[in-house]
C-alpha cells in the first residue's frame, strides 16, 4: 500500500490550489501590466541596512535553520518555530 491517501483527497488539497495559483499569475500580470510599464530610475542611492534590519535578517536565517534541522530530525515544527521566534523578540 504505497499511497495511503485517496486520490480525491490529493486532488482537492494539492492539485486544485496549485493550478489556481498558477492560473492567477497571468491574470494578475494582465491586470497590472499598465501600472508596471515604465523605466527604472538610474543612479538611485541605496541606504545601508539598520541594526534592526540586520537583527530581522538574522532572525529569519536562524528560524529557517531551526526549522530545517527540526524537519531533518523528523520533529514537529510547532515548538521549534515558537522557540525560535520567542528568542529573537
Amino acid at each position: 500500500m504505497a499511497n495511503s491517501f485517496p486520490r480525491s483527497f490529493l486532488a482537492k488539497t494539492v492539485h486544485v490550489p496549485s493550478l489556481l495559483s498558477i492560473a492567477a499569475l497571468p491574470v494578475l500580470w494582465m491586470l497590472s501590466r499598465k501600472e508596471l510599464k515604465g523605466r527604472l530610475e538610474q543612479g538611485v542611492e541605496v541606504p545601508s541596512l539598520s541594526t534592526e534590519g540586520f537583527r530581522a535578517a538574522w532572525g529569519i536565517v536562524v528560524t529557517g535553520a531551526v526549522l530545517i534541522a527540526a524537519s531533518a530530525l523528523g520533529l514537529d515544527l510547532g515548538l521549534p518555530t515558537c522557540s525560535a521566534v520567542r528568542r529573537q523578540s
